[in-house]
C-alpha cells in the first residue's frame, strides 16, 4: 500500500471525526517513524507490510474514539513527552498557561522553592515546573494509586529524555494530606471542574477513556475549589502564589469564592483560544 492510499483509506474510516485527517497523518507518522512532511512530500512511496498493519490497528482504535495519546501511550506537554494511560488525564496544551504564569512570577531558577501539585495525575505540571527550577522541591498529590504510578514512571521517563530536576515526593490521599508539608511557595492545581450533570455532553474520547474522578465534580464542578481554596490560605507561604486551572465559564464565580475566603486575585489566565482558563492567587 502506498502512503497516499493508506491516508485516503484512513480519512474515510475517520470521516465522522472533524480532526480525522490530521489524526490519520499523525498516526501514520508514528507507525512509520517518518516525519509528517516527508509523508506528504513522498506520498507515492510504498509502505512496508508491518507498518500498514500497525497503522490499521491505530486507525481502528481511533475509530472507536480512543484518544491518540492513549493509542501511542504518550503525549507532548511543555518541553517533554509524558506517558499516559486511561488512569490519568491526557496533558493538554491549555494547561501550559499555569507554567507560563509561574515563570513570569518566579524568575530566579536557582531558588529552592517548595512546589505542591494538587491532583498531579500524570505529573505533567509538577515535573515540567521542576525542570524549570531544578533546585526546587516538589510534592505531587493524587487520590489515585494508579495515577501516581504513571507520575512515577514519568519521573524516570523525563530523566531518560535528559531532564534535570530534584526528585519529587509523591503522596497518595485527599487534599489535606499535603498540609503537613507546608508552607509552599508555588501551588499548582488542575482539579476536576466539569459538573456531574454535564457527563452526557462530553465527547466519547474523554468520557469513555479518561478517569471520571479527575474530570467531574459536584456542585456544578465547583466542589474541589470550595475544598481547596480554604486549604490554600493555610499552606501558602507569604511570597507564595497559587496557579489553578478552571472551566472557561467558571472564572468570575471562582474569583468571588477566592476573595470571600481572603485570597487575592493576582491575574486571570487564558488558554490558546483566549478563553478564561485559570487564576493566579496570593494571600
Amino acid at each position: 500500500m502506498k502512503i497516499k492510499e493508506a491516508l485516503f483509506w484512513a480519512n474515510l474510516e475517520l470521516k465522522h471525526k472533524k480532526e480525522g485527517q490530521s489524526d490519520a497523518l499523525f498516526l501514520l507518522s508514528a507507525a512509520s517513524g517518518l516525519e509528517k512532511a516527508r509523508l506528504i512530500a513522498f506520498n507515492d512511496e510504498e509502505l512496508e507490510a508491518n507498518i500498514c498493519l500497525k497503522f490499521k490497528r491505530f486507525i481502528q482504535e481511533r475509530k472507536e474514539h480512543k484518544p491518540v495519546s492513549q493509542i501511542l501511550g504518550s503525549q507532548p506537554f511543555w518541553k517533554w513527552d509524558f506517558k499516559v494511560s486511561s488512569d490519568v488525564l491526557t496533558p493538554r496544551a491549555d494547561s501550559e498557561c499555569l507554567i507560563e504564569a509561574m515563570l513570569n512570577d518566579f524568575s530566579d531558577q536557582n531558588k529552592t522553592y517548595k512546589i505542591a501539585d494538587f491532583g498531579t495525575g500524570s505529573g505533567c505540571l509538577l515535573l515540567s515546573t521542576l525542570c524549570e527550577f531544578p533546585k526546587a522541591k516538589g510534592y505531587g498529590l493524587d487520590i489515585s494509586e494508579k495515577a501516581l504510578k504513571i507520575a512515577k514512571e514519568n519521573e524516570k521517563y523525563l530523566k531518560k529524555q535528559g531532564a534535570v530536576f530534584s526528585p519529587p515526593v509523591w503522596i497518595m490521599g485527599s487534599w489535606e494530606n499535603l498540609q503537613s508539608y507546608a508552607y509552599f511557595d508555588v501551588i499548582l492545581a488542575n482539579p476536576p471542574y466539569i459538573g456531574v450533570r454535564e457527563i452526557e455532553d462530553i465527547t466519547r474520547d474523554v468520557k469513555d477513556y479518561e478517569p471520571h474522578l479527575a474530570l467531574f465534580a459536584e456542585n456544578e464542578g465547583l466542589k474541589a475549589y470550595e475544598e481547596l481554596f480554604p486549604l490554600f490560605m493555610k499552606i501558602l507561604s507569604p511570597i507564595g502564589r497559587v496557579y489553578v486551572e478552571h472551566g472557561y465559564q467558571q472564572q468570575e464565580i471562582l474569583i468571588n469564592l477566592a476573595q470571600n475566603i481572603g485570597l487575592k486575585v493576582v491575574r486571570k489566565l487564558f488558554d490558546l483560544a483566549k478563553h478564561p482558563r485559570g487564576l493566579v492567587l496570593s494571600r
